[in-house]
């Protein structure tokens, strides 16, 4: 992150339903690793398939698929 701030890092399916959410805290500026096992909220294991990504920092979004 090139500036400290509000991070929130959530995945969604295909359907753009959320299946998870990664990170939503306070971080300062710097790199770090986060690892998704292929879980949901409730610990289940998700279907294989695409998913994405949805990064947001300090109010600015980026999508990855």
């Amino acid at each position: 992150m090139a500036e400290s701030g509000k991070i929130e890092l959530v995945i969604y399916n295909v359907r753009g339903q959320k299946v998870k959410t990664l990170l939503d805290a306070y971080s300062e500026k710097g790199h770090f690793e986060i690892i998704w096992r292929g879980v949901d909220e409730n610990h289940n294991k998700v279907a294989s398939g695409n998913y994405f990504i949805k990064l947001t920092v300090n109010g600015e979004e980026k999508v990855i698929r």
